[in-house]
């Protein structure tokens, strides 16, 4: 019996094409307690009907995948996001919760980091209007920073 061995061919990694669904939501963040490596204290996170997020700040613009539990007009809701993999992270993906308290405007958020086990809490203020950005892609934080304003 002859042996037989089949060469291992490489190819390009494929891409996966997600669309933004219908804006809905935006709320703009300052953090009061910072995560040390995102010392970034205001970010504009964007939400879409389809469970796509965009977060932008002076340090980050990235995009992900969210669910609630509750909704944004409940006294109390939680929001889990899953980062995709961007430069933001290193090229991975991380998990952020975050915990509103709708009537006293502040959040607690805990992040997930593979590769920072330890992160401690982070917390701070929000504010809701309705997401006026159709395409995030385009949007830049000098352009995001002014939103809701």
């Amino acid at each position: 019996m002859v042996g037989h061995s089949k060469a291992k061919t490489r190819t390009a990694p494929r891409a996966v094409t997600v669309m933004f669904g219908k804006p809905t939501k935006m709320q703009r963040f300052r953090y009061s307690v910072l995560y040390d490596k995102k010392p970034f204290p205001d970010a504009v996170m964007l939400y879409y009907d389809n469970g796509m997020y965009a977060i932008l700040s002076e340090g980050e613009h990235h995009y992900g995948t969210y669910v609630a539990q509750g909704g944004f007009g409940d006294p109390r809701y939680t929001v889990s996001f899953i980062s995709l993999p961007s430069s933001d992270w290193e090229g991975i993906s991380v998990l952020h919760t975050l915990e509103f308290d709708s009537a006293a405007g502040t959040f607690t958020q805990q992040l997930i980091n593979p590769r920072d086990p330890n992160v401690p809490k982070q917390s701070g203020t929000f504010t809701i209007a309705d997401n006026p950005v159709a395409d995030p892609t385009r949007l830049s934080w000098e352009h995001a920073r002014d939103l809701g304003q």
